[in-house]
């Protein structure tokens, strides 16, 4: 690590007004590169195609979660985090033989999942009480 960062620094100062020069490029260009670099660093890795379509289609659903507003934070920390929650079930299920009502008859589970159920319950009423104010008229619910 120390001989990385040694040599990282003696090569950044030098090239320093280097790399503030590719910002000056067209923005068409600088999207090419970053495209192809990123589907080179992909395919290195295990030398498969799959992945170059792997990586096109993570593409393609960050344009248009992107396009329709959604946060694309939530996705990757469910996918950096989604086989920890999978094996973390797993060892759960196995410890208490299969059955999950573990997971609501201990104290501290069910207080998480109560936890968790009211923060998923919060965006569905707001969604909700905005459908409701906008049809307005005498039949809509009263959620406040």
């Amino acid at each position: 690590m120390y001989i990385g960062n040694v040599i990282l620094l003696i090569l950044n100062l030098p090239l320093v007004n280097v790399f503030a020069k590719i910002l000056d490029l067209p923005a068409a260009i600088l999207y090419a590169m970053v495209l192809a670099f990123c589907c080179m660093g992909v395919y290195v890795v295990r030398f498969a195609v799959l992945d170059i379509f792997l990586v096109t289609g993570f593409g393609i659903m960050g344009f248009f979660m992107k396009k329709h507003g959604y946060p694309g934070a939530p996705l990757l920390l469910a996918f950096i985090l989604g086989d920890l929650a999978e094996q973390a079930l797993r060892r759960s299920l196995a410890l208490s033989n299969g059955d999950w009502t573990v997971f609501f008859t201990r104290p501290i589970s069910l207080t998480i999942l109560i936890i968790v159920a009211i923060f998923m319950a919060i965006p569905l009423m707001n969604y909700l009480r905005r459908k409701a104010k906008q049809k307005g008229g005498e039949n809509a619910p009263i959620l406040s």
